[in-house]
């Protein structure tokens, strides 16, 4: 009888050990995105692989029983450390689908930046969720930056690609992008250049009675020569029946052109 209680307690023992045969470790940090496994069934055995799952040292996901399933990550804050600890039975070993949504990033860059006559383009590696893209373009004669155009960030951390269609004006045309990251932090692409072969734009007359004249429809406004918007549209015909006599810049494609109202 004591020689078949031994044997049990052995037989449990190398059950047991058998059961606990491998461990996978996986480090980086949370980017808002939560572990994808595949839990494959070990027919011969008939158990699942994938024994425990502990997130830093904490029991996360305990004996899952079905082929698939997702490590919940939600409670961490963007950009805390990870470690993913898979403990799998012998001979049978559970996959991590997206391991590389816990990739070590060096911080966000921009890796290019650039315009064609049909597009403005740029690529970036090292994101998070939550971040946008803020277009701007250089205002010449002020020497400021206008913003043109703006969008959301796709999140990846290894790489993000994107086009947008340009705001090119006659003449040469300067840009950069600003990403704005979830923390508010900010970073700009390199200044890029576009020279545009189109014709600009004219108007007339310079010394105004009623009406401006423009060459083709585009969006326009007008200042006093303080900088203060007085009026703005989108045509061809600008009326300007109501304005004071006096000095006045129109504001079309990249420039201001002075005018005199009479």
């Amino acid at each position: 009888m004591v020689m078949r209680k031994l044997y049990v307690l052995f037989c449990l023992f190398s059950i047991s050990s058998s059961l606990l045969a491998g461990e996978m470790v996986l480090k980086g940090q949370y980017s808002g995105k939560n572990i994808f496994v595949r839990n494959p069934f070990n027919t011969a055995t008939k158990v699942f692989c994938t024994n425990n799952i502990f997130v830093n040292d904490r029991l996360i996901v305990e004996d899952p029983q079905q082929t698939a399933f997702q490590v919940d990550l939600s409670y961490l804050s963007l950009g805390d450390l990870v470690v993913l600890r898979i403990e799998y039975k012998d001979d049978c070993e559970p996959v991590v689908l997206n391991p590389q949504v816990l990739s070590f990033t060096n911080g966000f860059q921009f890796i290019t930046a650039q315009s064609d006559n049909n597009s403005i383009l740029w690529s970036t590696k090292g994101e998070f969720p939550n971040g946008s893209f803020v277009i701007e373009q250089l205002q010449k004669k002020k020497q400021t930056w206008n913003v043109v155009d703006s969008l959301t960030a796709k999140g990846e951390l290894n790489y993000n690609q994107y086009s947008i269609a340009p705001h090119h004006y006659p003449g040469d045309n300067r840009y950069r992008i600003k990403y704005i990251d979830h923390a508010k932090q900010q970073f700009y692409s390199v200044e890029f250049a576009f020279t545009s072969t189109e014709e600009p734009i004219t108007f007339s007359p310079k010394s105004v009675t009623s009406k401006i004249t423009l060459s083709k429809t585009t969006r326009y406004y007008i200042t006093d020569i303080n900088g203060t918007k007085i009026l703005e549209g989108k045509g061809k015909e600008i009326f300007l029946h109501d304005l004071k006599p006096g000095a006045y810049y129109l504001n079309i494609e990249n420039r201001a052109e002075r005018f005199i109202k009479k």
